[in-house]
């Protein structure tokens, strides 16, 4: 039921019609760069455009520097052995507060499509089966979240080791397991 109250209620264009040509008028401050890239768009869409489209209807786009897409692109296919040099100065990057819309399940999503031999995603199905239902709370500070997620892929290969598992999928066998085993217990920040 909505209430009748003048200060409970919104406004609406013909209450603010004096205002309609200045902001008709202003500068759209929002994901510049994005923006002025998908207005200028002319042409048939892709699964990359649309891509872009939703991330930017939903203000998730991801904006990363060229030194970060550049140490990123260090990491190969084929390596077999983590570099912890690299991937803390990748993480390090990728975690830092001007790069929007990373956190540490983000940035161990692009690593894990990047090699996942020898990175894997941390998220809240898969740690919590894995640390027998202990919740996943990421730390505030980029250095604990490096040490975090590092101590997860620890975790990882000896859970690999132990059962003779493909290291490859285990973030999404762990997170199937899940799934059904705690179906029916909600996760943080998500319906269920």
């Amino acid at each position: 039921m909505i209430e009748d109250s003048k200060a409970h209620s919104l406004d609406t264009i013909e209450d603010v019609e004096t205002k309609l040509k200045r902001f008709e008028s202003s500068d759209f401050i929002y994901q510049e760069d994005l923006t002025k890239e998908l207005d200028l768009l002319d042409g048939d869409f892709d699964e990359r455009i649309i891509s872009k489209i939703v991330l930017w209807k939903v203000n998730r786009a991801p904006l990363l520097d060229n030194k970060t897409i550049d140490l990123l692109n260090k990491i190969k296919k084929d390596d077999k052995q983590i570099d912890e040099d690299l991937t803390k100065e990748i993480l390090t990057r990728l975690l830092d507060k001007k790069n929007r819309g990373f956190d540490l399940p983000m940035a161990s999503t692009l690593l894990r499509f990047k090699n996942p031999s020898i990175y894997q995603i941390i998220d809240q199905r898969a740690y919590r089966i894995l640390k027998k239902n202990q919740i996943l709370r990421i730390p505030y500070s980029i250095e604990k979240k490096i040490n975090l997620y590092l101590a997860y892929l620890a975790d990882l290969r000896a859970l690999t080791d132990k059962y003779n598992l493909k290291f490859e999928w285990l973030d999404r066998t762990l997170y199937k397991m899940d799934k059904e085993i705690n179906k029916n217990i909600k996760l943080k920040n998500y319906g269920k």
